[in-house]
């Protein structure tokens, strides 16, 4: 377990999927979990782009899932797991 993989976990995430294009947290928060996916793309331009998203895990009644606030320290932990990952795979990524 990676030391941003402890520090999610004291916030109450656990790592539920990691690989060479993101990872996934998740946190139990009674009716729903919050989601954190951190990943990378290929734009049409063949360039790499970053994406953090925050949302609720459950399907709401128009087919969508609501996006949730992320706190500052939850922010800063999920863009030093984005940095995280472009160091340990992008020699994959091409």
């Amino acid at each position: 377990m990676r030391r941003t993989d402890r520090q999610f976990a004291k916030l109450g995430f656990e790592l539920d999927h990691e690989n060479k294009y993101g990872a996934i947290y998740r946190k139990d928060l009674g009716k729903y979990y919050h989601t954190i996916l951190i990943f990378h793309k290929l734009s049409a331009k063949g360039k790499v782009t970053y994406e953090i998203e925050s949302f609720r895990d459950d399907i709401n009644a128009n087919g969508m899932n609501d996006s949730l606030p992320m706190t500052k320290k939850e922010a800063k932990l999920a863009l030093k797991k984005l940095k995280e990952i472009k160091r340990r795979y992008a020699k994959q990524w091409r």
